[in-house]
């Protein structure tokens, strides 16, 4: 997997060059701007992995901004910066399509911890792109094992036989391990697998993943 793209869209020059900082320190690739259409160009051109972007901005806000990369790409994690206490915002950002939020002034330890949640994000998202690319050319095959697991470096890896996997299978095995990864929370596991709790439920439901059938 190649190093991760970070873009940071925030309007004060110390808190970007500290999170700069922060960011390359952990192994991230990092690029920023200043303003938001600045920001929303880097995007169309960069297509960074994680864009962490500011509520307020000095030309457009970043909810128009966030509104405009899940325009491009509706996958698009993006984690906004709001103004400590602004609950009501947060909550409007996520349900816009945000991946999450922090409160500024933040915690770098918890914003590390999130920025690893979300790339992880990524890397099964890719992962299940890839995947689905394989299995929409195996077809009919039933009763065939699909491993899903960790490789030696702890990125997510997924090996599917040679004559291929049923579908209906492979997506068992596959929110078992996402729920694992997640530590049991269904709205992480929901993010991960990019669908809504409720759809996450009626799959466990559905696949018998719920301790006696039942939510």
């Amino acid at each position: 997997m190649k190093q991760a793209r970070i873009l940071i869209v925030d309007d004060e020059k110390l808190l970007r060059w500290s999170l700069k900082q922060n960011f390359e320190k952990e192994g991230y690739s990092v690029i920023t701007a200043e303003k938001g259409m600045e920001g929303l160009n880097l995007y169309k051109k960069e297509r960074p992995d994680i864009t962490l972007l500011d509520i307020h901005l000095p030309d457009i806000s970043g909810m128009t901004v966030l509104e405009r990369i899940k325009e491009i790409d509706r996958d698009a994690i993006v984690m906004m910066i709001v103004p400590y206490g602004d609950i009501q915002t947060a909550v409007k950002s996520v349900r816009m399509g945000a991946y999450d939020f922090i409160e500024k002034p933040f915690n770098m330890d918890k914003l590390n911890i999130l920025i690893k949640k979300a790339f992880e994000t990524v890397v099964l998202r890719k992962e299940m792109s890839r995947l689905r690319g394989k299995l929409s050319l195996q077809n009919g095959f039933e009763g065939v094992d699909c491993i899903v697991g960790r490789s030696g470096s702890g990125e997510l890896e997924i090996n599917i036989p040679a004559g291929g996997v049923d579908i209906e299978e492979f997506e068992e095995k596959l929110i078992e391990r996402v729920l694992e990864m997640s530590g049991g929370d269904h709205s992480r596991a929901a993010r991960l697998l990019n669908i809504t709790v409720d759809e996450l439920k009626y799959r466990m439901q559905k696949g018998g993943l719920f301790e006696g059938g039942e939510a």
